[in-house]
């Protein structure tokens, strides 16, 4: 066993380990040793789906009158022929019809009273506004 040690090293010691070439064998190369250092584990999964979960809800939180998913905007349809039987989001309302709108504030003493919707005040419950569309329907 020794001499057939130093006549393997004594003939093959110079060349590198790679595939094999031809119909010989397969070099049995143990990589799976350090699989560790890199193989991407999926440990922290369930903590950081709780985390994003507690971190939505805290969002919802602190913006409260506003959605938390964004602005209300409304329901349109997309403009070409290959997309218009689908329904996307539109941009915001328009101005006229949010000028036209009133929302019931419950004040501490006096009842409910309306306020007229301005754009300041759309914004900063959760309305989006467009000042480009205009409203083409008689309601």
């Amino acid at each position: 066993c020794v001499c057939v040690c130093e006549f393997v090293y004594r003939h093959f010691s110079h060349t590198q380990v790679t595939m094999g070439r031809h119909n010989n064998e397969i070099p049995h190369a143990h990589f799976y040793k350090d699989w560790e250092r890199q193989g991407k584990t999926w440990v922290k999964q369930p903590a950081k789906k709780a985390a994003r979960r507690l971190g939505r809800e805290e969002k919802a939180a602190r913006i409260f009158p506003r959605p938390a998913k964004g602005p209300l905007t409304p329901l349109g349809h997309a403009p070409t022929l290959k997309y218009n039987t689908k329904e996307r989001f539109g941009r915001g309302i328009p101005l006229e019809e949010i000028k036209g709108a009133s929302i019931s504030l419950r004040a501490a003493s006096a009842g409910v009273q309306t306020h007229p919707l301005t754009t300041r005040f759309s914004h900063s419950v959760g309305v989006a506004a467009d000042h480009r569309r205009k409203k083409r329907s008689v309601e």
